[in-house]
């Protein structure tokens, strides 16, 4: 009988069909509902049936909300509308409401409207009625903000607006790409702790910091730029740690993986934040008391913990299933461990995290792990030897995550042939044909450089060599990383 596990999850144009939109459906069931409203108003009287029919079905979407969340922030950032650091695109129904509701917030020159879960009805029929008057081809003031802030803020204690700033989001930022990548990087670790100490006290989560820093993140990888950063973020999901913080260093590399392999199999962009988030997250159970977990028990806490906090918002729905299986197979020391006698169908996005998960957790040096981790090929060919003897991966993902780091992974100490000198990879080299940029060490593995060999000119070192790159030494290739141009 075929293992009902891996069923029907080997293909890449199916990978992530299971897969609801969730939460942000409703931001665009709000965004629909509250334009139609306001429309309504400005063409009808407040006893007009479709007002009503309008605010109504407003309310009902916004309770949908205040079940997880005292207040909710609706606005506009100079490109997408945004509903809690959501982005809304495209056409939907039909009907171009998200370019309109563009131009009311142009026009009001307000950035964000929050609405409290105290709203009522009237709040909302006011609020349109004091707005209903401008003119959507005419763009707003700073004047005119400020005499309807005055208006909403005396008449409306549920809402509360704030200025539209076209300077800040408008601009191009003021660093470049490389320092965004490193900077979206030392966010996701240094943010890790937060989250962390949140869930164990069990207080909400600030989803805010993390959907930012998964958007940024997911741009940086999906650019089709010249200045694209694939190879520098996959090389800083290569650290080994990163002040001392193994867990939080984990947690990002173990996102940036799954995001890349994500992004190689084709999955949409818009489902690219829910897996970010998930992946995110999956350790977050892990106790402060033993944080080795020998005893594998961070899995239940994970998932008690994610599925109490913000349970209508889909990514934490999604997070909250990962948490719960992702060790299914293995360890937290990356042994491979017999599937349970009734495993739960895994999820698309769980089968990702797993195996990026099991790969930096193979090939990182922990401190309460005993001997040396993995090379990175060697646990990659742990995994195709997991996958094909025990079926404890996915097919799909790991041939996925193997396509994104290839046969030299980012990370990865090799032997400069005919030369006494060591290399370090940067981006991945999958033919023996292939040509890439690579980082030159000494034999005290300091810092001499870039270079650009042929594949076969490399060569890996013995099992028993496996070095770990010293801090200094990553200190000096950030200050000096170079781009490549694609």
């Amino acid at each position: 009988m075929a293992d009902q596990r891996i069923t029907g999850r080997d293909a890449p144009r199916t990978f992530l069909d299971t897969v609801d939109e969730g939460i942000k459906q409703k931001g665009y069931e709000f965004a629909s509902s509250f334009f139609a409203l306001w429309k309504s108003l400005k063409m009808y009287g407040e006893q007009n049936e479709a007002v009503k029919k309008a605010v109504d079905k407003t309310l009902d979407v916004l309770h949908s909300f205040f079940k997880t969340q005292p207040t909710i922030n609706f606005g506009y950032n100079g490109t997408d509308i945004v509903i809690n650091d959501q982005r809304l695109k495209g056409k939907r129904g039909g009907e171009d409401y998200l370019d309109m509701l563009a131009r009311l917030f142009t026009s009001l020159y307000v950035g964000e409207i929050e609405i409290s879960s105290t709203v009522t009805q009237q709040d909302l029929v006011l609020f349109c009625q004091l707005t209903r008057n401008v003119s959507l081809d005419q763009p707003g003031t700073e004047d005119t903000f400020r005499r309807i802030e005055a208006e909403i803020s005396g008449r409306i204690a549920s809402m509360h607006v704030s200025m539209y700033d076209p300077i800040e989001d408008e601009l191009p930022p003021i660093i470049d790409k490389p320092q965004m990548a490193r900077q979206v990087y030392r966010n996701l670790v240094t943010e890790c702790p937060l989250f962390r100490k949140k869930a164990l006290q069990k207080q909400p989560l600030p989803l805010k910091k993390a959907t930012r820093s998964i958007q940024n993140l997911v741009d940086l990888l999906t650019d089709d730029e010249e200045d694209r950063q694939w190879s520098h973020l996959l090389f800083l999901a290569s650290l080994d740690s990163y002040q001392k913080m193994y867990l939080p260093t984990h947690a990002a590399n173990t996102c940036i993986l799954t995001l890349a392999t994500a992004i190689h199999l084709g999955i949409p962009k818009r489902r690219l934040t829910t897996i970010g988030i998930a992946a995110y997250l999956h350790d977050i159970g892990i106790p402060d008391e033993d944080q080795r977990d020998m005893r594998n028990v961070h899995t239940e806490l994970g998932f008690a913990y994610l599925s109490r906090l913000n349970t209508l918002n889909f990514s934490m729905m999604e997070s909250a299933i990962t948490a719960a299986m992702h060790h299914d197979t293995y360890d937290f020391r990356g042994l491979i461990a017999p599937p349970p006698d009734k495993p739960a169908p895994p999820t698309p996005i769980t089968e990702l995290i797993k195996v990026c998960d099991y790969y930096d957790i193979a090939t990182r040096w922990w401190p309460w792990s005993p001997g040396k981790p993995l090379s990175r090929v060697n646990a990659m060919e742990a995994i195709f030897k997991a996958t094909a003897e025990k079926k404890a991966f996915s097919a799909t993902a790991a041939r996925a995550l193997f396509a994104v780091i290839g046969i030299y992974p980012p990370g990865q100490v090799l032997r400069v042939n005919k030369k006494r000198s060591l290399a370090c990879s940067l981006g991945g080299f999958f033919t023996s044909y292939d040509e890439n940029r690579l980082i030159l060490l000494s034999d005290q593995m300091d810092f001499k450089g870039y270079t650009t060999l042929n594949a076969a000119a490399l060569s890996h070192l013995p099992a028993e060599q496996h070095h770990r790159i010293p801090p200094r030494t990553y200190k000096e290739i950030f200050q000096s990383f170079q781009v490549t141009v694609t």
